[in-house]
């Protein structure tokens, strides 16, 4: 791994979570149009099983957006550490904004008062060797 790809793992994770809440969605929406289907329904007829299909695959995915942003809070830890390890400021806040906040370039640009070029190919790129030098990467 480097240490870009290290950097990335919490931009995955938040990734992993927002399709979860889009899966949550889904199964509420389901869920929703299933309890309508049955409110016509006379009562004491046959139950239909999908609202209670759908509940459990909305429990399970709220479980996995727990764990997930258990990870996350424990990746952005980490990299706020080897942040705080970095000499220059500039690579710091690039880093920040990149990794942590998951800014695009064109903010990040503006923020730090830079064109793109040198953002990306200088600062970015020093900025990645000296996460790598605190890595051990």
């Amino acid at each position: 791994m480097n240490a870009k790809q290290w950097l990335k793992r919490a931009n995955n994770i938040d990734k992993e979570i927002q399709s979860k809440y889009e899966q949550i969605e889904m199964w509420n929406q389901l869920a929703q149009r299933a309890a309508a289907d049955l409110s016509g329904m006379p009562k004491g007829k046959n139950c239909d099983c999908r609202i209670e299909k759908y509940c459990i695959e909305i429990a399970d995915a709220e479980r996995d957006v727990q764990n997930a942003v258990a990870r996350l809070i424990e990746v952005k830890r980490e990299v706020t550490d080897v942040i705080n390890k970095m000499n220059d400021r500039m690579e710091r806040v690039c880093i920040e904004q990149r990794y942590l906040l998951g800014k695009q370039w064109g903010d990040i640009c503006e923020f730090l008062g830079y064109n793109e070029q040198y953002v990306r190919q200088t600062l970015h790129s020093r900025a990645l060797l000296s996460v790598a030098r605190i890595l051990k990467l």
